[in-house]
């Protein structure tokens, strides 16, 4: 009897959606429409919990209890109820810092009235708007469909991961250590502030499905430092989510600073850049430190796990709790450091990419990364290291370009018929 389980946004208790079960329609579907979810005071990211959906039968759906077929339950918080109803609404999203897209989400009720905002199945397009930013509102402006027998088990389990695979070798001033062998208090070597202390250190596990399989990075496929050497040295697994950075003249003339990062899923297609999804599970780590850092795995330019509001959230429980408990402030957004670069996004990264890919361009020009002396490897001391470079940090955050708003993207519930 597999269980599935996923996140999904809680929005609380409502009479029964489905009061005839001798049809596949939800009557009062409507019910909803026309009502809103989340605030600044309490933005919808810090509301996603796990969801379990039952299959009993082994057939990829969990079924209602309509027209008598044998119905599977909907676990959430220790309690579990029947599945009484599946319903897709259209739903304008409100990012937290601005931006809003209308999209498309599947709502479950169970037999306690209980109602989750749910992602499609695994690996549906319609999945993707969900991690470009943390969530702050939902308003359901639409009823789109309420004639279904069930929800796809199989949901995305992270729609709502930025960190490193399990082996990847992260750089500190005695040399390469392998992610799951460090320590708080331990450090990691960095391109801007020399060697920093590990604040905290997450780990996880979630399902090889395409959302969040690693990203694979070949050596090499990013270009070569200062003094010849392939970025990364060894192939290279970062989660989909995890932002690499881009150094290179052709994303100074489009952002007005040499340096930006730009998440892995967006490199994939580039020569040396894939993902390989299958069965079984990745273990993830993140790494925290005082602020936000380049640091290297493989020895390529990456960043160090930054807590905001999209990465609390696509945290499990027991991982947020674990961060929560080493800095308390968080849980109220206080304290979370700056970017230590630029995000790229939508139009300007495409067009960076285009650029790169028709020049024949590496990604990381050696050139660029030699000013920061990061080809001294594990000597900071070195004359001149990080001093042009924070100064030029601190130009670079008076100086970030606004970038786009995420937009949405096909299919999910289980339709008779």
């Amino acid at each position: 009897m597999p269980n599935y389980t996923f996140k999904a946004i809680y929005i609380g208790t409502f009479s029964d959606m489905d009061p005839d079960e001798t049809n596949w329609t939800s009557e009062n579907a409507n019910a909803l429409v026309g009502m809103s979810f989340g605030s600044n005071q309490n933005p919808l990211y810090q509301q996603i919990e796990d969801l379990t959906l039952e299959d009993a039968d082994g057939d990829g759906i969990t079924q209602e209890n309509d027209m008598g077929q044998t119905s599977e339950d909907v676990t959430f918080q220790g309690a579990s109820s029947e599945l009484d109803s599946v319903v897709e609404y259209t739903v304008r999203l409100s990012f937290v810092g601005g931006g809003r897209v209308e999209a498309t989400m599947v709502a479950l009720q169970d037999d306690m009235g209980r109602v989750f905002l749910a992602p499609y199945a695994d690996g549906s397009i319609r999945n993707d708007v969900f991690d470009d930013a943390p969530i702050k509102s939902i308003k359901i402006t639409k009823l789109s469909g309420d004639e279904y027998m069930g929800a796809y088990s199989d949901r995305d389990p992270n729609a709502f991961v930025v960190c490193f695979a399990q082996g990847t070798r992260l750089r500190t001033p005695t040399g390469e250590v392998a992610v799951e062998d460090m320590q708080i208090g331990q450090y990691l070597q960095t391109l801007d502030n020399g060697p920093q202390p590990v604040v905290w250190i997450g780990q996880e596990e979630v399902r090889a499905a395409p959302r969040t399989a690693p990203i694979h990075i070949a050596a090499g496929a990013l270009g070569r430092d200062g003094a010849g050497r392939p970025l990364p040295a060894v192939a290279l697994r970062v989660s989909p989510q995890h932002r690499v950075l881009i150094a290179s003249r052709i994303a100074e003339r489009l952002f007005a600073t040499p340096e930006v990062f730009v998440s892995a899923k967006k490199l994939l297609g580039l020569d040396g850049i894939t993902q390989a999804t299958g069965a079984g599970v990745v273990r993830y780590w993140h790494v925290m430190l005082p602020a936000h850092e380049v640091v290297f795995a493989d020895g390529a330019p990456v960043e160090s796990f930054l807590p905001g509001p999209m990465a609390l959230q696509a945290l499990s429980k027991p991982c947020r709790a674990s961060l929560f408990a080493k800095r308390p402030g968080l849980r109220a957004g206080l304290g979370v450091p700056s970017l230590a670069r630029p995000h790229a996004k939508g139009g300007k990264l495409r067009l960076l990419l285009q650029r790169h890919e028709k020049n024949g361009k590496a990604l990381v020009d050696g050139d660029i990364l030699a000013r920061h002396g990061c080809d001294n490897h594990n000597r900071p001391g070195v004359p001149g290291y990080g001093h042009s470079v924070l100064q030029n940090l601190a130009r670079l955050r008076r100086q970030r370009p606004a970038f786009a708003a995420p937009t949405a993207g096909g299919a999910g519930v289980a339709v008779n018929g």
